[in-house]
């Protein structure tokens, strides 16, 4: 004759407490195996302006090419290569038609759901550096850190927005966006999208 170990309520707890355990594992496990996201986006440029994309000795781009060597497929496809509608499609994954930007003077609405309205949601650090050329330059709530550079910058003495106020830039602004990004990544712990 068996022993009776668990009576039914003790059978439902203790599968209630396996199914918590389990489920606190998973959310562990998926916690550490996000990824960190990093965009990069260009202006001007078409497919063959990068050397490891064409054989033309002019075009010498080194560290962007290391970055394709090392296993980034580096290719992106727009429907309108615009800055507007081309940002909005990036950031959304929706066409120009459905954000509201078709042309550089109509931008996307703020209900526009984004990826990092999501990711920030979902506990990412997320980070604009650079231009945002998508309506004013002052910081969005998605954004845990702002550093907006003029949508026409002269690059050298210009100045940035740095979450509501406005840093002069006395070195290029391609290395000075370069530097603060990489300052801003030494201090995260947790993942992100620049």
């Amino acid at each position: 004759m068996q022993q009776k170990i668990f009576s039914k309520n003790g059978s439902i707890i203790l599968c209630m407490l396996v199914s918590y355990c389990t489920a606190v594992v998973q959310s562990a496990k998926a916690q550490t195996t996000r990824p960190n996201i990093v965009i990069i986006l260009t202006d001007d440029m078409v497919y063959h302006s990068l050397s490891i994309n064409t054989n033309d000795p002019l075009i010498q781009t080194p560290n962007i090419d290391r970055i394709g060597e090392e296993g980034a497929d580096i290719k992106y496809y727009c429907t309108n290569s615009l800055c507007v509608p081309g940002r909005a499609s990036l950031l959304s994954g929706k066409y120009g038609h459905t954000t509201g930007a078709v042309n550089n003077a109509n931008y996307p609405p703020d209900s526009l759901v984004t990826l990092p309205k999501i990711l920030h949601a979902k506990g990412y650090h997320t980070a604009l550096i650079g231009k945002w050329m998508m309506g004013n330059w002052n910081p969005k709530p998605e954004f845990d850190y702002w550093l907006a550079s003029h949508n026409q910058t002269t690059y050298y003495n210009d100045s940035c927005n740095y979450s509501w106020v406005h840093i002069p830039v006395n070195e290029h602004m391609t290395d000075f966006e370069t530097d603060s990004a990489l300052a801003l990544i030494s201090r995260i712990d947790t993942p992100f999208l620049f």
